[in-house]
């Protein structure tokens, strides 16, 4: 009963973004989600971005926020914080912890998919039917399960539409680099790519500013 009441009384959500949450991308909407929860839900919401993708970082601003703001819930928003979601659920049994675009679970642990390969199916099919070049590109960060998954959506669908398009794709390793983004962009367009398909965070607008400046058209994730 006491624990019951320390719960509804103003549980805490801290949350974890790898990343920016101004990316204007994936972070952005989960930091969204987050804001509007404590808008809308008696809840005390506190947040860490800015962290590395590797899991060690990750592992360790999870430990962070678990000390600093003793949390009911906490969240790791994004499939690469798999093992460090899986670490940290373990060490604080008595926590509980979401993890999107993840697909573990353990006693206090849950994860949160949104199948993006369902909307990067009809990317890549809606990319092979306007291209006018017959040549369509990828782009994405870091190979994650959620990106691999779309990644393949993604080619899929371009097949389908149109078999002989050829498609173009690259991972760069780095979600949040505009500079590489955009040498990628000039490199795929100048392979003959006139739609590219983003599965990026802050790095987007390097990908944005480059197909404005080639004359070429991008397609979002988020």
């Amino acid at each position: 009963m006491a624990s019951m009441m320390c719960w509804r009384s103003k549980p805490v959500v801290a949350a974890l973004f790898c990343g920016h949450v101004d990316d204007n991308g994936f972070m952005r909407a989960g930091y969204q989600g987050l804001q509007k929860a404590q808008t809308q839900l008696p809840i005390i919401a506190h947040y860490k971005d800015k962290v590395a993708n590797e899991t060690q970082a990750q592992i360790t601003a999870l430990r962070e926020l678990v000390q600093q703001y003793k949390p009911n819930l906490l969240i790791a928003h994004g499939g690469q914080n798999t093992d460090a979601a899986l670490t940290v659920a373990k060490e604080y049994p008595d926590i509980l912890v979401a993890l999107t675009q993840g697909a573990v679970t353990a006693e206090n642990l849950s994860s949160y998919d949104v199948y993006q390969e369902e909307s990067a199916w009809l990317a890549g099919a809606y990319a092979a039917l306007m291209t006018k070049a017959g040549v369509v590109a990828h782009q994405s960060g870091i190979r994650v399960p959620p990106g691999l998954r779309a990644r393949a959506s993604f080619a899929a669908g371009v097949k389908h539409a149109n078999p002989d398009v050829k498609l173009l794709t690259n991972f760069s390793g780095n979600q949040d680099d505009i500079a590489l983004v955009e040498r990628v962009t000039k490199a795929q367009a100048k392979s003959g790519a006139d739609i590219i398909y983003t599965m990026l965070n802050k790095g987007r607008s390097g990908t944005t500013e480059a197909c404005h400046e080639l004359g070429i058209k991008e397609i979002g994730n988020v």
